[in-house]
């Protein structure tokens, strides 16, 4: 199943650390990760349809630290039980909500839901 990472702090850090942990968890989960943040009070996502582990991407977010600087993060790595694995399918995203950017992610399947037109993911 997939695994989440959520991290807040009350001043800006880097990721670098719980990122580098947390990337390891691809070992279950090789078909996508994602990363979620903010800077300048703008979402920013990273992700790719691809382990963690062996991508350069990922990579990047431990080579580039301060690139990499916030006070909130999401992460996620992904284990496809359904859908085929592509950049769509692969987790933060980021919706607008009411002129309001919001970043989510989430595990399991969301089947049967009713989806407001202008929310298409």
């Amino acid at each position: 199943m997939c695994e989440l990472l959520g991290l807040a702090f009350n001043e800006p850090v880097t990721v670098s650390i719980s990122f580098r942990a947390f990337q390891h968890r691809d070992a279950t989960n090789p078909d996508g990760w994602g990363l979620a943040w903010f800077k300048d009070g703008q979402p920013k996502i990273r992700k790719e349809p691809a382990a963690a582990n062996k991508s350069s991407t990922a990579r990047d977010v431990l080579k580039k630290p301060d690139s990499f600087v916030s006070n909130i993060f999401i992460g996620h790595v992904r284990y496809a039980t359904h859908g085929i694995r592509t950049e769509q399918n692969t987790y933060p995203f980021c919706q607008d909500f009411h002129g309001t950017p919001v970043v989510f992610a989430h595990n399991g399947t969301l089947d049967d839901l009713p989806e407001p037109a202008r929310f298409r993911p």
